[in-house]
């Protein structure tokens, strides 16, 4: 089994994030506001994914992630896997915006 980790605040989000044995983050329901940046030199970003993880809503759409327009909410390396499920993202600010998505080909 993947270790995983409960969280009820940013602070704690953050640290499940920078604890590299945590593989799955599980958030309490509730708005998780940020007022700085966790990795500044990644175009300033509330949250920073540098390896497989996934961040999860205890309860699908009860968890909202918030920068208060201030910066990017979200940066995810290049080379990783972030699964984000039951989460609303919004606040965030970015001048450069890039992604790659991958997609399931139904059968």
């Amino acid at each position: 089994l993947s270790p995983s980790r409960y969280a009820i605040s940013s602070s704690e989000l953050r640290a499940a994030l920078s604890d590299s044995a945590v593989s799955k983050i599980v958030l309490a329901a509730g708005t998780y506001e940020f007022a700085d940046d966790m990795c500044p030199n990644q175009g300033g970003s509330a949250l920073c994914i540098d390896r497989n993880v996934t961040i999860e809503a205890e309860v699908a759409g009860s968890v909202v992630l918030d920068a208060n327009g201030a910066r990017r909410v979200i940066y995810v390396s290049t080379a990783v896997r972030a699964e984000l499920v039951g989460l609303s993202i919004t606040g965030g600010a970015a001048l450069d915006v890039s992604f790659l998505a991958s997609s399931l080909n139904p059968r």
